[in-house]
């Protein structure tokens, strides 16, 4: 699964970013400016020339969120100080190379304050950085004063800590247009300054290129309690699903019951028109199913039969005997379903074909007595023409 990281900016909006990979959002920055040293002895009165130099750097990066990257710069050329030498045979200004090197932390300073967004065409970032800087010497002719004052003299090591604002103009999402000021601080020692603390400011201009995979994505975060609550609805709905995976199971069972037995009920049906023969087919059977007591509409026809039967032969009546099986419900319940059974036939009869009651005897039989050996052939009502 993808990793998540959550920011919360100042605004207190939270995000979930797609962490990025380890190879996802580098970047190589080339960069040219001007470094101004800000421990000079010469007191403003002469030009800034005699004070500002050249510089190059080359920065290799990565973004891990839109908030924070890092980066390690490379920068070198010359600092120069206009050199308090009146006592002293001192060329001025005085000039010293240097090489650098710095790790920086960046901060997005427009995310950090502000609505966090992945799709400006400008973000401001604050840097804070420490290096090492190698004094690389002087360059005209200080090496005698130096020595004879326990100075700096050829090269030696310092430890260089950076303050800087830069601003990304997004050209597009590969290349970048940087320009960022820094405030570099050394020990004084570095240029022979007489000041408590030295240091020099860099005004840069950089193009950065940005490798792939470039830039982040962003989301809303989900409240954890919401989570919760709907993971808790999932596996309630599992548990409704599995109760009705069980429900249909059960009703397929009982479709396969009710198949079986409607089988057996056609079998029975079967066999009692193969024994009448050619006989005169004066008994007439409707069967039920299991607890019931009305007549389907398939078997509506059997009971027209009788009617038409009744009809055409007035001198003839009807008798009706219902039965239960023996084998389901106590005999108190099949008494009674046997009762509704002959009832309901005797009411078809005299209500839909209008043949009179009188002409009509039934018989509630319960359970107690058996016609057929097969327990489920026993729930029928069984009509005799006589």
């Amino acid at each position: 699964m993808t990793a998540l990281l959550t920011l919360t900016a100042a605004s207190a909006q939270e995000y979930a970013v797609k962490q990025n990979k380890f190879k996802d959002n580098w970047f190589l920055e080339a960069k040219v400016g001007a470094s101004m040293f800000m421990a000079s002895d010469w007191n403003f009165d002469s030009a800034l020339k005699d004070v500002t130099t050249p510089y190059v750097g080359l920065s290799f990066g990565k973004y891990f969120s839109p908030l924070i990257g890092a980066r390690i710069e490379v920068g070198a050329w010359q600092l120069k100080n206009k050199f308090n030498s009146s006592a002293y045979n001192i060329e001025n200004p005085l000039k010293a190379n240097f090489i650098q090197t710095n790790f920086d932390l960046m901060f997005n300073l427009m995310n950090a304050f502000g609505k966090v967004k992945v799709d400006r065409k400008f973000d401001l970032y604050g840097i804070l950085g420490i290096g090492y800087m190698r004094h690389l010497g002087f360059v005209n002719g200080v090496e005698d004063y130096a020595l004879a004052n326990n100075e700096v003299a050829g090269s030696k090591n310092f430890v260089n800590t950076k303050l800087a604002l830069q601003g990304q103009f997004h050209v597009s999402k590969a290349v970048d247009i940087n320009l960022e000021v820094s405030g570099n601080f050394i020990d004084n020692s570095f240029l022979l300054s007489n000041r408590k603390f030295a240091g020099y400011v860099n005004a840069m201009a950089g193009v950065a290129y940005k490798f792939k995979k470039r830039g982040f994505e962003l989301g809303e975060v989900v409240e954890p309690g919401l989570v919760a609550s709907l993971n808790d609805e999932i596996n309630k709905q599992r548990g409704v699903i599995d109760g009705n995976e069980k429900e249909i199971n059960d009703l397929k069972n009982q479709i396969k019951d009710y198949k079986d037995e409607n089988a057996a009920l056609a079998q029975k049906l079967a066999e009692s028109e193969k024994n009448q023969g050619s006989k005169l087919k004066n008994e007439v059977v409707i069967t039920y199913r299991i607890g019931k007591t009305d007549v389907s509409k398939e078997q509506l026809v059997s009971l027209y039969n009788v009617a038409q039967m009744l009809k055409e032969n007035p001198e003839t009546s009807v008798d009706i005997k219902a039965y239960a099986d023996a084998k389901t419900g106590s005999a108190k319940r099949n008494k009674y379903l046997t009762e509704k059974r002959a009832e309901t036939i005797v009411k078809i009869l005299t209500e839909n074909y209008g043949i009179e009651s009188s002409r009509i005897t039934s018989t509630a039989c319960g359970s107690d007595s058996q016609i057929y050996d097969n327990n489920d052939w026993n729930r029928v009502a069984v009509i005799v023409v006589e």
